[in-house]
């Protein structure tokens, strides 16, 4: 077995506001990131890692004998989609105390993650974050997931994408796994402005012995065409190893993407694979399509340019029924007003071509 069991249990705590703290509210939404990757543990239960992400800045403050006094509320819950038998049910906490706001901590994202133990079967993941100090500003994310037994031939974990790998002698870490710390990206979204450099950690089970192999690493456009791909032949001397690696992101437009792993035998015939889908932003490239609508742009951004942090933001707010769950993530990742303002000029772009079950939606029609 190849993955360190470590369970975590964030310190409770309950935030109460003082009668006459002052209280700071953020304009946007709440938003809580949740990823999860499995992994082998034995032949009768598998290892589900679950990680957690969310913006300090989008939280409520009090501000208390000049410290700045926020949290996180996550409640974790795991159903048995047979039996409705819930096996989980888990409440943690994440408390911030800091002596001003202007320190790159606030601008990003906290993670933590927690491990279970699981007999295999079909489960329902339901996780609800809860800004604490404002219980009706909250988060929810459903998912379905199956823990299943590995085959005797080779097989892959999830990959687990993640913000940076670094090796670790410090058992106690949070995420230290396989003499490294491995710190999750659970947004799924990288690029030029947040994570250039995308780094993974996969696991790849039941290996043949002093047999050459190659494991393959892919990057795939949302089309499935290769952009970049590493490869590795070695004789592996254990059954079950883990592999790191780390592609630099910055080099294509913003959109869907997704990390490939392959195993192949010295045929080249392919015994395993397992893919990850991910998300670039970089507003510094355009897709073929964008650069088309460069003029439509322009005049995008002479409007946008009018409009105050503030009123971008309101803008979004508006705008978040239109937009996908990763494009809500994205611009809650995003600091400065020229990002912001780049952002929703190509937004608007996409939502006027119309897009999914959605008519095209001019923007001026939309706001007024």
């Amino acid at each position: 077995m190849t993955k360190r069991v470590a369970f975590f249990c964030l310190g409770l705590c309950l935030l109460i506001a003082p009668i006459h703290a002052q209280t700071i509210s953020p304009k946007s939404p709440f938003i809580c990131n949740v990823d999860f990757a499995r992994f082998y543990f034995d032949q009768k239960s598998g290892y589900l890692e679950i990680y957690y992400g969310f913006y300090p800045d989008l939280l409520t403050y009090v501000v208390q004998d000049s410290t700045f006094l926020a949290g996180a509320k996550l409640i974790t819950r795991l159903i048995e989609t047979d039996t409705q038998n819930m096996i989980v049910n888990e409440r943690s906490s994440y408390t911030i105390a800091k002596r001003d706001t202007n320190g790159a901590w606030y601008h990003h994202p906290v993670t933590t993650q927690k491990g279970y133990v699981l007999a295999f079967g079909d489960f329902r993941l339901q996780v609800i974050a809860i800004d604490s100090l404002a219980p009706s500003r909250r988060d929810s994310v459903n998912m379905r997931l199956t823990l299943a037994p590995t085959p005797e031939s080779p097989a892959f974990s999830d990959i687990e994408l993640c913000k940076n790998i670094t090796p670790s002698q410090n058992r106690h870490d949070l995420f230290y796994k396989n003499g490294m710390e491995v710190l999750p990206n659970p947004s799924l979204v990288f690029g030029a402005q947040n994570h250039p450099i995308l780094f993974h950690y996969v696991e790849i089970y039941h290996l043949p012995l002093n047999k050459k192999m190659k494991i393959e690493r892919a990057l795939l456009d949302y089309a499935g065409n290769t952009l970049r791909k590493k490869s590795k032949e070695k004789r592996f001397q254990q059954r079950n190893i883990f592999d790191v690696d780390k592609f630099t992101v910055t080099s294509w437009p913003s959109g869907t993407y997704y990390l490939q792993y392959t195993l192949k035998d010295r045929q080249g015939n392919a015994l395993a694979r397992t893919r990850k889908k991910f998300y670039l932003y970089n507003p510094h490239l355009r897709a073929p399509h964008e650069a088309q609508d460069s003029l439509a742009i322009a005049r995008l951004l002479r409007d946008l340019n009018a409009l105050s942090g503030n009123e971008l933001d309101r803008e979004f707010r508006r705008a978040q029924y239109v937009a996908t769950d990763q494009e809500i993530k994205m611009f809650a990742q995003l600091q400065s007003e020229q990002a912001k303002k780049e952002f929703l000029a190509n937004f608007w772009i996409s939502v006027s071509r119309g897009r999914n079950d959605w008519l095209p939606i001019d923007r001026r029609q939309y706001l007024e």
